[in-house]
């Protein structure tokens, strides 16, 4: 299904009363890189479809998988967490750039104010900068605000304290 088509049909759906759609992205198959996953985030955000995401991986026996066998692009781990985990190394979109952007894909979507690209910041720099700052602000929210956080006691006292 091209983007126009998806385009269409989301559109479509919206008009009969579907508020709520999701899409399902694939990262990391083969012969992607950098500036097609940009592209899938450029197209989710302009849509506002909600992204069910996987990391590609290779099955045994299927065109793509021998496709990734043949040209040496399979990792030589023994066990890896299937579908959230890269385990493909591709000449232009590396195992750990394909996690990087798995990692991102949901930031990127859910602040669409954030840049793709900055000029001179390459964009694995670019998004290992967000990725540490909102995993930054997931740890003070649960360490200091979450109501089961371990300083839940003092900040009610806190709050109960007459001034």
């Amino acid at each position: 299904m091209g983007n126009d088509l998806l385009a269409e049909t989301v559109e479509l759906v919206k008009r009969h009363g579907i508020k709520k759609i999701s899409g399902h992205v694939m990262i990391g198959l083969p012969f992607e890189n950098t500036g097609l996953f940009l592209d899938t985030v450029r197209l989710f955000r302009r849509l506002k479809i909600s992204p069910i995401k996987f990391i590609y991986s290779p099955l045994p026996g299927t065109s793509l998988g021998t496709i990734c066998r043949e040209k040496g692009w399979l990792s030589q781990e023994a066990y890896y967490c299937d579908r959230i985990q890269a385990v493909i190394d591709y000449p232009t979109f590396s195992a750990d750039e394909i996690q990087l952007c798995f990692d991102v894909f949901s930031i990127l979507l859910r602040f669409p104010f954030l840049p793709l690209k900055l000029p001179g910041i390459p964009t694995n720099y670019l998004f290992r900068l967000y990725k540490f700052i909102f995993s930054f602000a997931l740890f003070v929210e649960h360490r200091f605000f979450a109501a089961d956080g371990p300083n839940h006691a003092a900040k009610a006292y806190l709050r109960a304290k007459p001034a």
